[in-house]
């Protein structure tokens, strides 16, 4: 039974997503550092509108094709980068295939997204323009639910909102991913990124990394355990192994 609302078919993990991307990029850092951060410009409080951005989106179940695609105009809490890597998972190929559901065409995937903040809205504390932020695969929830306000937007009771083929509760129509130049985000679901690191390795943390770095810590894996890997020769089991 859900210990916060009493539920007896909700069942609430004991660990919370955003915490285990912060830590990962963290874990990620830790001898990669080349220097000091580069210096921050004054925080942006622009009032911009919609802009364009070039994409590859598929068009079917076999096709990419190039394509601009409008991102929302900045929002008060919105950050606005510009996409340096964007990882490619198979779960975008799943989704392009439409192995998993029906898409959404044109579809612009990716949810492993390393960018450089262009411009944030006037009430964004986390970054300033110049900054490093990283994109996993969900961008919106509710913010209010139980889950929400534990930091489980993943779980979120009224449905989060992925990174694409998602419908937008923001701007309305569905979402569209890393596959392109620039994309607006919430700032409560951008991760920032230590500077100096990989920044072309950092991209799949955000999805690879954390599904490997998420179940080893929830279940306090350390030295000497002995755990099973299912898909070794995966991004998953490549990670796993990599850590261990």
């Amino acid at each position: 039974m859900c210990s916060r609302c009493d539920d007896p078919n909700h069942i609430v993990a004991s660990f919370d997503r955003r915490n285990l991307l912060i830590g990962s990029a963290g874990l990620a850092a830790t001898g990669l550092i080349a220097g000091a951060a580069a210096a921050k410009t004054t925080v942006m409080t622009s009032d911009l509108g919609p802009t364009t951005a070039s994409a590859w989106a598929a068009t079917d179940k076999s096709s990419f094709v190039p394509m601009k695609i409008q991102r929302r105009a900045l929002g008060p809490n919105d950050v606005q980068m510009e996409i340096l890597y964007s990882g490619i998972c198979h779960s975008d190929i799943h989704m392009v295939r439409e192995e998993w559901m029906p898409a959404h065409y044109p579809m612009v995937p990716g949810h492993e997204i390393i960018g450089r903040v262009t411009a944030v809205g006037p009430k964004v504390t986390k970054f300033r323009i110049g900054d490093i932020g990283g994109v996993g695969c969900m961008v919106d929830s509710c913010g209010y639910c139980v889950e929400c306000l534990a930091d489980r937007e993943h779980a979120c009771l009224n449905g989060m909102t992925l990174t694409y083929a998602s419908p937008d509760k923001i701007s309305g129509g569905i979402t569209q991913g890393g596959y392109s130049t620039g994309v607006v985000v919430t700032e409560k679901f951008v991760i920032r990124i230590p500077p100096g690191v990989n920044l072309a390795g950092m991209a799949p943390l955000l999805c690879a990394g954390i599904t490997t770095f998420s179940p080893l810590q929830h279940w306090k894996a350390s030295r000497g355990m002995r755990i099973g890997v299912i898909g070794l020769g995966g991004g998953w089991g490549t990670w796993r192994s990599s850590l261990l």
